[in-house]
This record gives C-alpha cells, sequence and structure tokens, in this order.
C-alpha cells in the first residue's frame, strides 16, 4: 500500500467519515440527475479526481498539499461508490417501471 497512500490512510485512520461524506453528496446529486448513464460519468469524473490526489499525493512533499489531496481524494472515493450505487438504483426503478 505504499504506493497508494490515500488508500492506506482510508483504511488505517478514522478519515473514513469523508468518504462517507462523499458517497452522501454523489448520492444527493446522482439522485438529481435521474439517468443511469450521467450517474456513471459522475463515478468516472470523482474515479478521475481520485488518480489526481493519488498522484499528486505521491509527487508533492509539502504538508499542506498532501493533505488537501486526501481530503479530496477520499471524498473522492466515496462520491465514485455513491454515483455507482445511485446509478444501480435508478436502473433497476427504471426496470419496475
Amino acid at each position: 500500500m505504499e504506493h497508494f497512500p490515500i488508500l492506506q490512510e482510508l483504511t488505517e485512520s478514522d478519515s473514513a467519515v469523508f468518504a462517507v461524506i462523499g458517497i452522501i453528496i454523489a448520492s444527493a446529486v446522482s439522485y438529481k440527475l435521474r439517468e443511469p448513464k450521467k450517474c456513471l460519468y459522475a463515478a468516472l469524473l470523482c474515479a478521475a479526481a481520485y488518480i489526481i490526489c493519488e498522484i499528486t499525493v505521491n509527487i508533492t512533499h509539502s504538508y499542506l498539499p498532501e493533505l488537501i489531496a486526501l481530503f479530496i481524494g477520499t471524498a473522492s472515493i466515496g462520491g465514485a461508490f455513491g454515483a455507482m450505487i445511485t446509478a444501480a438504483v435508478l436502473a433497476v426503478r427504471r426496470k419496475n417501471m
């Protein structure tokens, strides 16, 4: 896990709160989109933000940018999961109608 410091921090500390915040916000935003395809695009956008933050943490050696990237990256992981969950719920609801 030394190459993925955001995932390591997520599993070793209480920063999972930021992932839960990301899940809640992404679920609310994705539910407003009302289309599973748009929700999957939102999940891809959150995953891209996570990858950028992971690269930033590995490149920079200053404390503040690493901390900001940690918070944003953790919320982005939660956002990606929240958007995917909402896309699945919207797809199931659309099938049942």
